[in-house]
């Protein structure tokens, strides 16, 4: 049982041994014999009936000052104090090494939850020009229907391009229909609403009728823009943007005069 004591006392923490090396010095000695002589001469204030008591306690810490020798008292306290000095050094790397091997620094990531921030640019003024210029179109003498051949890339592009820029619905569309021999290039293709598209086919439907029928007519289609604008929608401007229209087909049969089909003017609110 007692090697067992001894055993644990000599694994004691390296805080206990520096505070009872502390403790035993004769620096600590010196100042705890001062704190005697002050706490008695209180006591002695306060109560007179101790007063010899405390004298011989004061007389006697007095004794044990004088009997140290200055050079001697001097030397154990700079032994002291290197001793000091090393077991603080030694305790520290002791108390580091142990925290080091007991909680490892950990550095944590910390993850952006749901989607990444993205950087939020000022919106900047964008400006498009409709390429196409022409004014007035005509599909002259035409006496048989053709197949459709739609809208080229480019031009459906551009259509796609204006929605983007103001808003609705657009397509490219032709001026010449392409049953009547119209292309579906830029030279016959400007943007246009799907509503406008769908008013264009009124006169359209008319040629295409006059020319199915049988009776050997001939027809010639005219559109004229008449005016041409620039539209702003928010930071987004459209210039040369066609925005009024007019129809014509004349109607030529083979035994009679030839007559016109007036279309109304169309226009893009």
């Amino acid at each position: 049982m007692s090697r067992s004591v001894a055993d644990s006392r000599s694994i004691g923490s390296p805080h206990r041994n520096l505070q009872e090396l502390i403790e035993n010095s004769p620096h600590v000695k010196q100042l705890n014999a001062y704190q005697k002589m002050a706490d008695a001469y209180s006591t002695i204030q306060q109560n007179p009936v101790q007063k010899k008591q405390n004298d011989d306690e004061v007389n006697d810490c007095f004794a044990e000052r004088k009997e140290m020798p200055t050079q001697a008292f001097a030397a154990n306290t700079k032994t002291n104090k290197s001793s000091f000095s090393e077991t603080i050094q030694h305790t520290n790397a002791v108390v580091q090494k142990a925290k080091f091997k007991k909680a490892p620094a950990v550095v944590k990531k910390h993850k952006l939850k749901g989607k990444k921030m993205k950087k939020v640019l000022p919106a900047k003024k964008q400006t498009m020009t409709v390429r196409n210029k022409t004014n007035v179109y005509t599909s002259g003498m035409v006496n048989h229907v053709t197949l459709p051949t739609g809208v080229n890339a480019g031009p459906r592009k551009e259509a796609q391009k204006v929605a983007n820029f103001l808003g609705g619905s657009w397509v490219g569309g032709h001026m010449v229909n392409d049953i009547i021999g119209g292309t579906g290039d830029f030279s016959n293709i400007v943007p246009i609403t799907s509503s406008m598209n769908g008013q264009h086919k009124t006169i359209e439907n008319r040629a295409n009728n006059e020319l199915s029928n049988g009776h050997g007519n001939t027809v010639e289609y005219k559109m004229n823009i008449n005016r041409r604008e620039t539209r702003v929608h928010g930071l987004s401007t459209v210039k040369n943007l066609p925005v009024e229209f007019k129809q014509t087909l004349d109607v030529y049969p083979p035994n009679a005069a030839m007559y016109t089909v007036n279309g109304a003017v169309l226009t893009h609110p």
